[in-house]
């Protein structure tokens, strides 16, 4: 059997993880809340029963019938300390695991070794970049299958051959609109549907001929005008009601070019006064992580103070309201996609928590 070789280490959810482990090894109770980025595998402060926020004789604290939640700072969540020795329902001694998921990129698929069983995630993105995938895979762990294990580290057997590395994850995908069809080389779809259904386009990559991509670039542009509807693959949509800027790449040794079509409010630099959102894109060869993404968006529309030292915390917090941040259906060369709120007063309330919690500080 190969010896595996470590395809990504987050170093920050490793240390913060050891920092709970520790504690709870020490006889801690420990209780994560809402704004505190990622669950960890810990039960979480909202669902413990009849809990009130209230004054105690060390200060304020929530309290129920089986004892108080006091803030720890240092750990940025609460230590649960029970009146005589009973612990509220659903409310688990044991300590979290730390461990490493191995991925099967061939069949799209998530190895883990906990407690002498193996857990299989299958399904699994594995053409994300490191960062978004362990934090994908801690999700399925923590908030479907219940599971108190952080995985910290991913690894392989090695990297296979890029040809046997489908770029969709089913069949080949075609766009289609009254007049051409072209395959695609990737998309981004809304979250968000309309009344029918149906998705709005935020990027379409294509590849054809020029005169077939022009073809299909005046039918996106057309949007502001009426609605215009293509097919990608068995999928109806519509064209964005933003205006779409739209990129050639001459491909070499053919006679064929790359069109990519994205929505403005998918691009850095293009924020107008009255945008209410925008969209984070991820590509293929995209160095600059989705969190950083976040931060030059939010700087560049609002006028908050942000540092870049804040973006794993706030992404991390951010990812779990969808009041501020929703993922796209995405494929192909778009390996990630993100809806995001501009409200200035939203972000700024959850900043504020940050720093009332000392998850983040000046």
């Amino acid at each position: 059997m190969p010896t595996p070789i470590l395809y990504y280490h987050d170093t920050a959810i490793e240390a913060r993880a050891e920092k709970i482990l520790r504690a709870q090894q020490a006889g801690h109770i420990l209780v994560i809340n809402a704004n505190s980025g990622g669950t960890f595998g810990l039960p979480k402060l909202e669902n413990i029963p009849d809990l009130r926020y209230e004054r105690t004789d060390t200060g304020f604290a929530y309290v129920c019938p089986q004892g108080k939640a006091v803030y720890v700072p240092e750990l940025t969540l609460y230590r649960f300390i029970p009146n005589n020795g009973a612990l509220p329902q659903n409310l688990p001694k044991t300590p979290i695991q730390i461990v490493t998921a191995h991925l099967d990129q061939i069949n799209k698929r998530a190895t883990i070794q906990h407690e002498g069983t193996t857990i299989t995630l299958e399904d699994v993105d594995t053409w994300r970049d490191g960062y978004e995938l362990i934090r994908e895979i801690n999700h399925e762990l923590h908030h479907n299958q219940h599971l108190q294990v952080v995985v910290t580290k991913l690894t392989y057997d090695g990297k296979p051959d890029p040809a046997s590395m489908p770029l969709f994850r089913g069949h080949s995908v075609k766009i289609q609109t009254d007049h051409v069809r072209a395959p695609m080389t990737g998309f981004a779809l809304d979250a968000e549907m309309d009344e029918h259904g149906i998705r709005r386009v935020v990027y379409a990559g294509a590849i054809g001929y020029k005169t077939l991509l022009e073809s299909l670039r005046a039918t996106l542009q057309a949007n502001r005008k009426q609605k215009k509807f293509v097919r990608l693959g068995a999928k109806t949509c519509l064209a964005h009601p933003d205006q779409y800027k739209t990129f050639y790449t001459n491909l070499p040794n053919v006679t064929s070019f790359h069109l990519a079509a994205v929505v403005r409010s998918a691009l850095p630099g293009e924020w107008q006064y009255g945008d209410l959102s925008a969209y984070l894109l991820r590509f293929e060869g995209d160095e600059q992580p989705i969190q950083h993404k976040l931060i030059d968006r939010l700087t560049e529309a609002t006028t908050l103070p942000i540092l870049k030292e804040w973006a794993d915390v706030l992404w991390d917090t951010a990812e779990d309201d969808p009041n501020l941040v929703v993922p796209l259906d995405t494929d192909g060369d778009c390996l990630a996609g993100y809806w995001i709120s501009l409200n200035q007063e939203l972000w700024g309330r959850l900043i504020q928590t940050l720093l009332t919690q000392k998850a983040i500080t000046l």
